[in-house]
């Protein structure tokens, strides 16, 4: 049985299947963002098509946590939260994820100088409309290193969390390559 969920709003055309196996479209006005849901799908081994060329950050992850409450259905999964640690230098990324929860967000940046990029914005909505509690802490670190292991654990998070079966999910993957 997939768990698969079409979403059409005026700004953001979104499609999920939770038991893809990778194929993944991102186009959105951003294009380092589309690198970054491109990994975080690739991480959940979801199949996700994304088309949101004038959408802010918080309409995004508006629609992609109505997508994930949508498809992941009454919590049909064995794990349903997922906490996920990357290394980088000598400090870690944490990014710890629970669904079908009170939502709650905190991100934690310990980041010197200006802080432009307003990711947080997408995880906060997201949190929101998939009533998820989500804590992801990030060092004082490259930025572009930092969010491509943000989004990669985030997508790690989802892939365990809506699965039926993680172990198997994930070992079906490395057998099909």
């Amino acid at each position: 049985m997939q768990r698969k969920v079409s979403l059409l709003k005026l700004k953001c055309n979104l499609s999920l299947n939770l038991d893809g196996n990778g194929d993944i479209k991102v186009k959105t006005s951003d294009k380092f963002l589309d690198s970054m849901l491109t990994l975080m799908a690739k991480e959940a081994l979801f199949d996700f098509n994304l088309k949101a060329k004038s959408a802010s950050l918080k309409d995004i992850g508006t629609t992609f946590g109505e997508a994930i409450k949508k498809a992941h259905g009454n919590g049909r999964s064995t794990v349903m939260k997922y906490t996920k640690t990357i290394p980088i230098k000598q400090d870690m990324i944490i990014c710890s994820l629970e669904l079908l929860s009170r939502p709650f967000f905190r991100f934690e940046k310990e980041l010197a100088g200006e802080f432009k990029e307003n990711y947080d914005e997408f995880f906060n909505a997201f949190v929101k409309s998939a009533d998820a509690k989500l804590h992801i802490r990030i060092p004082d670190s490259d930025r572009k290193e930092m969010f491509i292991a943000v989004f990669s654990a985030f997508g790690k998070c989802l892939g365990v969390a809506t699965a039926h079966n993680p172990v198997a999910k994930y070992a079906r993957n490395i057998f099909q390559k």
